[in-house]
């Protein structure tokens, strides 16, 4: 967001000023810097906390520092222009104002010439000005005079805001015009003896009449700044936008280059004072007209008795309110709140509510007292992810998972055993994990009976937390795999990727989606297998298999123990449908593909001869690298092999075929459907053969056999 003040001239209300009833308006305050910020309500009207920084922010200047000609006859006016995307949850938005940089501020009028006015004494070094008097005499003469007298506080400043010829007021034709000064005085203030105010002379300003200069009054305004650290309340100060497209992509702020045109901000060329409620204060002249009849009558006319402190030259107020543009009311708006936790990232705390206890009278869930936190270890990184699992919450950071107990504290016992036992606290003892694993993928962590796993991109890993630890399950068979496909993802920017969790309890699968939104076509779905029992050697994996709904996935989820789901495009699937053909994911067909190696004798070179396969339907191995062998110094590029549909026989169920002959023969680097049968025996030490069906049913495949010699 982007605020400009703009000062522009201004056709005054109040040219010169007569008995009658004037209007008292109020502007920005001048010699401040102004705090505005940005608040969103909902669709159901809940608000946020206040958004602000410093692009909010403006300094409005005072008279001396203002650039332009008479800023007297200025009106103020705000602009601005938002340019960054509400929130998506966001239905209305409002600008609010938190005041300016003043706590407090007065404004006089004082004058050295020698009248009974008289305000303003040199004494020494330092100037001395008479305050109250002038206000305490115009209190006597109006009840509702509201004006306050001065009480000083250390750190009150003073400056300077106008200067103006000096008019005893008895020429009706002759007006006090406030002019800024030419240079821009602002000092401290002193000291206070309950009469005068003393400051630093400004005898030495070259551009400043001299303090003794009788033929001029001096507008000075006394002010104490803010203090950086003090909270702030922001008003609501008009109008509720609508955001158009809320909870869309395209959502957008509807009137986010716009003007608030202050309403109230008049400002008169002749100083007046502020009457709360009655308007300004000026004392009205008898005026003789001599006739035939020698009768007197009253009217209007200049005032032409001005009491010390009472005028001032710009009406202002430090609250603003557009609610109702035509009231003198100094009102502001409804109250909003910055709410520092919401707007900081902490990154490293957990905070919680009192204690609910269900079928009770006790719920606390709206009470937070100040040390209901518990701290995280800053080293390792943000907190990502909260999920409960029997009477512990899994706290996970970018490196290190934390247990909380809930409900539970650890103790000792006279043995120095540990023991666990109840505490009235929500969250009890804190147990980091020795192992280094954490997790800065939030929709990938999920929680399968007694496990919790999540995926470790730094560390290049699959975690998998028990009762009794920690284990990478990756490395059962896919250890390689995961590693390369995080260390690739640590390559990308986050948010070009997001990876994905989800149990299928009728299966006993876990599932891990790692979408790649910068090359969907790299999107991966792995499935592993709870119930699999990994032998040492690694030759049996629970990972089992991997899957086609990988595209665009938002979200895993199910309903009891039977049924599994996905959210794709806000739509809902069930798998495992009866009703469905198999390999029907979200509206579309996929075929099985197995990919299987064949590296008996590894040490050996084969000659490869002929598979098997013993199932109720046929695959096939058509496609050009449906068969390749690796490289070695006989073959420095593999080789690459096919079979063909017909060239399969079926005998009782089993389905065999003979391996036909390397399409790279030619150039050893370019795939030759010629060469399918004039090729080079198939030879090497292993091969890889990816198998594949489209079959709608049921498909059963108990037994491949390879079938090669040692070759000579």
């Amino acid at each position: 967001m982007q605020l400009v003040f703009d000062s522009s001239t201004y056709d005054t209300d109040i040219s010169w000023m007569k008995a009658y009833n004037g209007e008292v308006n109020s502007t920005l305050k001048r010699g401040a810097k102004h705090y505005f910020a940005i608040a969103y309500a909902d669709k159901y009207g809940r608000k946020s906390s206040v958004y602000s920084d410093s692009s909010f922010e403006f300094y409005v200047s005072s008279a001396p520092e203002d650039a332009g000609a008479n800023p007297f006859l200025y009106k103020v006016q705000l602009s601005y222009n938002i340019s960054h995307t509400p929130p998506e949850w966001a239905h209305t938005w409002q600008i609010v104002y938190g005041g300016n940089s003043l706590a407090w501020y007065q404004q006089f009028l004082i004058r050295p010439h020698d009248r009974l006015d008289k305000s303003l004494f040199v004494d020494g070094k330092n100037i001395k000005i008479k305050i109250n008097e002038g206000i305490n005499s115009v209190r006597d003469e109006i009840d509702n005079y509201v004006y306050p007298n001065y009480v000083w506080r250390q750190g009150d400043r003073l400056r300077i805001i106008g200067v103006a010829a000096y008019d005893d007021g008895n020429t009706p034709t002759n007006d006090v015009i406030f002019q800024k000064p030419d240079e821009y005085y602002d000092e401290e203030v002193l000291s206070f003896d309950g009469i005068y105010i003393r400051i630093p002379s400004w005898d030495a300003y070259e551009n400043l009449p001299d303090p003794l200069d009788e033929t001029y009054d001096f507008l000075v305004e006394i002010y104490h700044p803010r203090k950086e650290n003090e909270d702030m309340i922001y008003n609501g100060i008009g109008k509720v936008y609508d955001i158009t497209n809320p909870e869309t992509a395209s959502r957008v702020h509807a009137d986010a280059v716009d003007d608030i045109d202050i309403k109230d901000a008049y400002l008169s060329d002749v100083p007046i004072g502020y009457l709360n409620g009655t308007g300004p204060y000026v004392e009205p002249v008898t005026i003789t007209t001599s006739t035939t009849t020698s009768s007197t009558t009253t009217g209007d006319g200049i005032p032409i008795n001005w009491k010390i402190g009472f005028k001032t030259g710009i009406i202002e107020t430090a609250l603003q309110s557009v609610f109702l543009p035509n009231s003198n009311i100094r009102g502001i708006g409804e109250p909003h709140i910055i709410n520092e936790d919401a707007k900081e990232l902490r990154l490293n705390n957990v905070r919680y509510s009192g204690i609910h206890i269900s079928k009770t009278f006790i719920n606390k869930l709206n009470s937070f007292d100040y040390d209901d936190d518990v701290a995280l270890d800053d080293r390792h990184g943000r907190l990502f992810s909260l999920e409960e699992l029997g009477y512990t919450l899994k706290v996970l950071q970018r490196n290190k998972l934390t247990s909380l107990y809930i409900g539970r504290e650890m103790s000792l016992d006279a043995k120095g055993n540990e023991q666990v036992v109840y505490t009235n606290n929500v969250l009890g003892s804190k147990r980091p994990s020795v192992e280094d694993y954490g997790t800065d993928q939030p929709d990938g962590v999920v929680v399968s009976s007694r496990h919790l796993y999540f995926p470790d991109v730094s560390h290049g890993v699959i975690v998998r937390d028990s009762p009794n630890g920690q284990e990478e399950v990756s490395k059962y068979g896919m250890e390689s795999y995961i590693r390369d496909l995080f260390k690739y993802l640590r390559g990308l920017d986050t948010s070009d990727y997001k990876i994905i969790a989800g149990v299928d309890r009728s299966r006993d699968m876990v599932y891990f989606t790692i979408l790649d939104y910068d090359t969907p076509a790299n999107t991966v779905t792995l499935a592993f297998d709870e119930k699999a029992k990994p032998t040492q050697d690694g030759r049996y994996s629970p990972w089992r298999s991997f899957y086609s709904f990988n595209t665009a996935i938002e979200h895993y989820g199910s309903v009891g123990q039977e049924s599994f789901l996905t959210f794709l495009a806000g739509a809902l699937w069930k798998h495992h449908s009866d009703t469905a053909d198999r390999g029907s994911f979200h509206g579309g067909k996929a075929e099985q593909e197995l990919w299987l190696v064949s590296n008996a004798n590894p040490a050996m070179e084969k000659h490869y001869e002929a598979i098997e396969l013993v199932s109720n339907e046929p695959w096939t191995i058509t496609d050009n690298d449906s068969i390749i062998i690796a490289s070695n110094t006989r073959y420095p590029n593999g080789m690459q092999s096919k079979i063909l549909s017909g060239e399969w026989a079926e005998y009782g169920g089993v389905f065999r075929a003979s391996f036909m002959k390397d399409m790279l023969t030619g150039d050893n680097t370019t795939v030759d459907l010629y060469y399918l049968h004039n090729g080079r025996e198939l030879r090497g030490r292993e091969m890889l053969i990816k198998l594949k069906n489209a079959e709608t049913g049921e498909v059963n495949l108990f037994l491949i056999k390879v079938i090669s010699n040692i070759s000579k």
